[in-house]
């Protein structure tokens, strides 16, 4: 499943869903998808379509799964900002 490649329709209508999970009331939510390097263009391509690259998303990945975040309590702090290896900016 590692190198499977997902359409950028799937990655907007699941973000749209997430975001309207948030609206309904949900706290948090949450999504994955499978890891590759193109998979993670299109996602952060996806966030800057929806116009999402200032929300409060935060992407992690490791060598199988990308993992996309987001809740209504996350404040960003300064040391939060520097992303690592692993953890990077969602646009």
């Amino acid at each position: 499943m590692r190198n499977k490649s997902i359409e950028k329709i799937t990655v907007m209508k699941e973000l749209e869903r997430m975001e309207k999970k948030l609206d309904d009331g949900a706290n948090m939510v949450w999504t994955n998808f499978p890891y590759s390097v193109s998979n993670l263009a299109v996602i952060r391509s996806s966030l800057k379509e929806l116009e999402l690259c200032n929300e409060n998303f935060r992407i992690s990945f490791d060598e199988n799964d990308i993992f996309i975040e987001k809740d209504k309590f996350f404040i960003a702090k300064e040391e939060d900002l520097k992303f690592n290896k692993n953890t990077e900016s969602p646009c």
